[in-house]
């Protein structure tokens, strides 16, 4: 079954919690790099940081999760990108398997690791851009910042940057102005003592855009709002900053993401040319915590530069759309977009528009949204935008006839956005409340309560398809392994497939087809051979993993794919109970 499609490559991401929006941008970012090249498949192993300060349960099953990273030793892999944090390679293998994995081309992300390639951002050009603005075209003097762990490589360099830009411009730096945090949006203790010891504080710089999360519920602690009593912005420009309210100025990528850059030079390793570590350019994204801007308004003196405009205006308002990854019925929204741009602005330099003109804009502009537009933009910052335009419109030479054609143009657009979202929201909505029912379904009719039944999987498996998932592989060992903290799990050589659920349909497998070698886990074709990403779940409950959950990328993944995998080991956990009493 393997020979065709030995050709594939398979690329293991190793990361910290794919549910957060630093992971899941990472991932999209990937992907939407994987389309330039052919025969690769990203496989994303999840991992745990365990920390002192948490429970023994929760330190229990977070080191027990971990075990997914032995699978890095287990399974073949032609490469892999590795972010630090996942704490990767502390206990996966020992010996001859350890120099395997130390033989694989590796890329790291956010690491300054010697002798291997790495992938940093340029922390110093958006930070700079960012304090520059706010003390010069602001006139703030009192910024404070909120940081990360002292291990962190990035968080050390931020605050670095952040006391240099500050000296630079003759503004004094004392440790009140810093407070260290976990980078985790439950920073709000911290936020507020940083807060309270700076009652004047003009602007405040924080480490990552979670930390920030936990900065905006202290200022509301505090009845501050971000934008108008303090100027806030993040790091990272993750879904999150956007999804604040008010939304989050952040400093980010700009050009090509680290993801993007790892993937490439990652495949180059793999082709076996030479490659360098590499710096990503950044600059701040303004949004209402900060206002700021990085394109100009069209004025009558820059009808030459209108199509730039339009263009950088897509990628400010859309900037999720460079990370998608592409596939045959998609259009492209940026090329449309433009096209709805330069119609107006031709109507504006030629001071006319005719109706039939008009009604082409407007099917564009509706096909424009009813293509997922919005699932891309940063949609507060597009309306300001329009409006912005449509404030400008009234400045320009031409007939009011036109004014008014295009006037209705830009209302057109914003309304199409706002129906949009609410769609989006009510969607969203109605399909929480049925994957719900699902899975409350599952619990009751995937679980064993009869005795003496003799394959204590059946009604679970013939129930799989009720978790909701879309597209899944269910593994399972013969026996359960058992772990124990501080030592390697023993996992066999073989692991038995079970269930395929593809396009939310289960499929169960021949007993020809259920023995799998777990080193070829990854090459398998069991949902099909097209260049797709996967994350793998570890599925285990209190000290005994059955096996692993194999799902396609998707965003329900991304929301609930441990929690999925956790109501399925518990599951398969009392079903064992239940028949090995």
């Amino acid at each position: 079954m393997l020979e065709g499609i030995k050709k594939l490559r398979v690329i293991g991401l190793i990361i910290e919690e794919i549910y957060s929006d630093f992971a899941r941008d990472m991932i999209r970012s990937i992907q939407g790099a994987m389309t330039q090249h052919e025969n690769l498949r990203l496989v994303v192993l999840e991992g745990k940081r365990i920390r002192p300060d948490e429970s023994d349960n929760i330190v229990a099953y977070n080191d027990t999760y971990n075990t997914i990273h032995n699978f890095c030793a287990l399974c073949d892999f032609d490469g892999f990108i590795i972010h630090p944090g996942s704490l990767f390679l502390n206990r996966t293998s020992t010996g001859a398997e350890n120099d395997k994995i130390r033989k694989i081309p590796k890329v790291y992300i956010a690491a300054n690791i010697e002798n291997e390639v790495c992938v940093n951002f340029d922390n110093e050009s958006g930070i700079r851009e960012a304090i520059d603005y706010l003390i010069n075209g602001k006139g703030c003097s009192d910024i404070c910042m909120l940081g990360g762990r002292d291990n962190n490589i990035d968080a050390a360099l931020r605050k670095k940057i952040f006391i240099k830009c500050l000296e630079e411009n003759e503004i004094p730096y004392s440790e009140e102005k810093y407070q260290k945090t976990d980078m985790s949006e439950f920073c709000v203790e911290e936020a507020g003592a940083l807060l309270d010891r700076n009652p004047g504080v003009e602007a405040i710089f924080c480490v990552n855009d979670a930390s920030a999360k936990g900065l905006y519920r202290a200022m509301k602690q505090r009845n501050l709002e971000p934008g108008r009593d303090i100027y806030v912005f993040g790091f990272d420009n993750t879904h999150l900053a956007d999804e604040l309210q008010p939304t989050l100025s952040s400093v980010g990528a700009y050009g090509i993401t680290p993801g993007a850059m790892a993937l490439e030079l990652l495949v180059k390793m793999m082709d076996e040319e030479e490659v360098h570590s590499e710096l990503i350019p950044t600059r701040l994204y303004g949004r209402e915590s900060y206002d700021y801007e990085m394109y100009d308004d069209p004025t009558p003196g820059r009808k030459a530069k209108s199509e730039d405009y339009v263009n950088k205006m897509f990628d400010e308002c859309f900037y999720r759309y460079k990370n998608i990854t592409f596939n045959r019925e998609m259009i492209n929204l940026k090329k449309l977009f433009g096209e709805i741009g330069r119609g107006i602005f031709d109507a504006i330099r030629n001071s006319y528009l005719s109706p039939e003109d008009a009604a082409v804009l407007e099917r564009k502009i509706d096909r424009f949204f009813e293509k997922g537009a919005i699932e891309y933009t940063d949609a507060a910052k597009f309306l300001r935008s329009i409006e912005k335009m449509q404030t400008g419109l009234n400045m320009l030479q031409c007939s009011d006839g036109t004014k008014i054609m295009i006037s209705k143009l830009f209302m057109r657009m914003k309304d199409r956005a706002i129906i949009n979202l609410a769609k989006q929201k009510t969607y969203l909505t109605r399909i929480h409340n049925v994957k719900r029912n699902m899975l409350q379904n599952f619990l009751v009719a995937g679980t064993v309560y009869a005795e003496n039944i003799d394959d204590g999987m059946q009604p679970l498996i013939k129930n799989l398809s009720l978790l909701g998932l879309e597209n899944s592989i269910l593994y399972v060992f013969d026996e359960h392994v058992r772990f124990k903290a501080g030592e390697l799990p023993q996992f066999p050589e073989t692991i038995r497939l079970r269930a395929i659920i593809r396009n939310g349909e289960l499929f169960l497998p021949s007993k020809e087809r259920m023995n799998c070698l777990i080193k070829t886990l990854f090459y398998r074709d069991e949902l099909g051979q097209g260049d797709e990403a996967y994350a793998i779940y570890p599925l285990f409950c209190s000290n005994l993993i059955y096996g692993v959950m194999l799902s396609r990328i998707s965003n329900e993944i991304f929301d609930r794919g441990e929690f999925l995998a956790l109501q399925l080991s518990r599951t398969l956990y009392i079903n064992d109970m239940s028949t090995n009493k």
